[in-house]
């Protein structure tokens, strides 16, 4: 009898579908043949032993809009002259570190 172990290595996992819903949901916006693929990476990038991938193109132009977006939300915009004039260092002074933050989820 051989004490060879298969090549595959197979790990059964149970979810709930209320409690894990997130997590039934993000296996299953992966198609068939990339669920093994996504949820390897997902473990790797989990428990540390890769970097999370990062962004390209439309990903990176997504990021770029939401944190856009987050950044302006709740400001309201006028016309010149109507606002109240604020120096660049009042305004990095207001915003910057906002900014910075949204902007750090590029690495």
């Amino acid at each position: 009898m051989s004490n060879r172990k298969p090549a595959a290595y197979r790990v059964n996992l149970k979810l709930d579908r209320e409690t894990d819903a997130d997590l039934v949901g993000w296996i299953e916006q992966h198609a068939h043949g990339a669920r093994s693929d996504a949820i390897r990476q997902a473990l790797r990038v989990g428990v540390g032993l890769q970097p999370p991938p990062r962004p390209e193109g439309e990903a990176i132009a997504r990021i770029v809009r939401e944190a856009i977006a987050e950044a302006l939300e709740g400001l309201q915009v006028v016309a010149d002259g109507q606002g109240v004039a604020l120096e660049a260092s009042e305004v990095e002074e207001a915003f910057g570190a906002q900014l910075d933050r949204l902007l750090d989820r590029f690495g």
